[in-house]
């Protein structure tokens, strides 16, 4: 009896052995390793971070869904796009330890990009289309770019005040730690820096010099900070260290005067505005777009940013700007022919100018050298028409 009841328990290992196997094959994972961590998204966030490179996560709810995120992430096109991130097709489950908000009785699929740090970038529900989903990777891409950047900067930013600090400086410290905050209050070192600037406030050297000045020569600092990136233009952070002064300072003679700056601003960009709209009004297409681009890198990263965005589609979207943009390629391609006509005519070919001229006329009739080309031909008949000199008497 206990020798056939070994035999079954020994055949039902080695069946459960079977199923096990065929699973993994199938799946890549072993059975119920979603539930053996607590937070699996946690684990790729945190690869994420070691690689930085950012996330987008394939949410399904059913099996014909994965199919189709399946399907989607495997087209050529978005293959090569989002090479760029770390990519999981995943259970909603997958998430609901670390994005909560996604999670609910009646889950959707869904798609979740998230940047190197886990936090989302974009949230489109249901299953997308291919060109909405290149869409939000190159958003993506690009959002990863800029805080890559900021990131960068606010690291080397940190290490620059950090050696203040260390080497005991603590007045000229507290004024760097505080200008960090104020521009990198969201970076990794944002907790350290306010712990630097807690541990420096708390120094007989920086209390017995806020007992005496008052902290003014930080804000005098600050100001003169702020006139200077105003005169270069430097706008984002003229909206910056302005809303710094005037939280921190009320109603101070350098907030008053944070604030005729920041209206000097506002009165630069309207006249701006101003300008640039009457060469829209003038039809000056190119010039206006030009314009407005070069208003927007002056303005990137405040909240004019995105009103001159509207400005440029609006233009972009106006049909006499999608007319002078045929015109326009109309003009380049009549003024290579012309250019290869009067090549022609200076050779003496004039059969062959003569063609070139009467191309224009017939199929670039609106361009702005049809009057040449007439002229032209009118000089080929001309020349034509003119009687043979004689040979000359010896």
């Amino acid at each position: 009896m206990r020798i056939k009841i070994l035999t079954v328990m020994g055949a039902g290992l080695v069946f459960l052995l079977f199923l096990t196997g065929i699973y993994m094959i199938l799946y890549g994972r072993a059975p119920f390793s979603l539930f053996a961590s607590k937070n699996p998204a946690g684990q790729i966030i945190d690869e994420a971070k070691a690689r930085t490179v950012p996330i987008a996560f394939f949410v399904y709810t059913c099996s014909k869904d994965k199919k189709k995120w399946i399907e989607l992430t495997g087209d050529p096109q978005v293959k090569e796009k989002i090479s760029m991130f770390i990519v999981k097709i995943v259970p909603v489950r997958f998430i609901k330890n670390q994005f909560p908000e996604y999670y609910s009785k009646n889950p959707v699929s869904s798609l979740m990009i998230c940047d190197y740090k886990g936090r989302k970038i974009s949230y489109h529900k249901g299953i997308i289309d291919k060109e909405t989903l290149l869409t939000a990777i190159a958003n993506a891409l690009d959002y990863h770019e800029k805080l890559i950047l900021s990131d960068q900067a606010a690291k080397k930013e940190f290490f620059k005040v950090k050696s203040v600090y260390d080497s005991k400086k603590y007045i000229i410290a507290m004024e760097k730690l505080r200008n960090y905050l104020y521009i990198y209050a969201n970076s990794d070192y944002a907790k350290d820096v306010r712990a630097m600037l807690n541990s420096a406030s708390q120094t007989p050297q920086v209390l017995d010099y806020l007992k005496e000045n008052r902290d003014k020569t930080n804000l005098r600092l600050l100001l003169d900070r702020l006139k200077e990136n105003y005169e270069y233009k430097r706008f984002f952070n003229v909206e910056r260290i302005v809303s710094a002064i005037q939280q921190t300072n009320p109603g101070t003679q350098e907030a008053q005067q944070a604030q005729e700056i920041k209206e000097k601003m506002e009165e630069y960009a309207r006249e701006k505005f101003k300008e640039i709209n009457e060469l829209y009004e003038k039809k000056y297409f190119i010039e206006a777009i030009e314009a407005y681009e070069s208003l927007r890198t002056q303005f990137k990263g405040t909240h004019w940013e995105l009103f001159i965005a509207g400005k440029i589609q609006k233009i972009q979207g106006d049909p006499q700007y999608h007319e002078y943009m045929k015109n326009a390629q109309s003009n380049r391609e009549a003024k290579n022919i012309l250019r290869r006509a009067d090549e022609s005519f200076e050779n003496k070919n004039y059969d062959m100018a003569e063609q070139y001229y009467s191309a224009i006329i017939r199929f670039y009739k609106d361009s702005l050298f049809v009057q040449k080309a007439k002229q032209q031909i009118n000089e080929i008949n001309r020349l034509r028409n003119m009687p043979a000199e004689e040979p000359a008497n010896n």
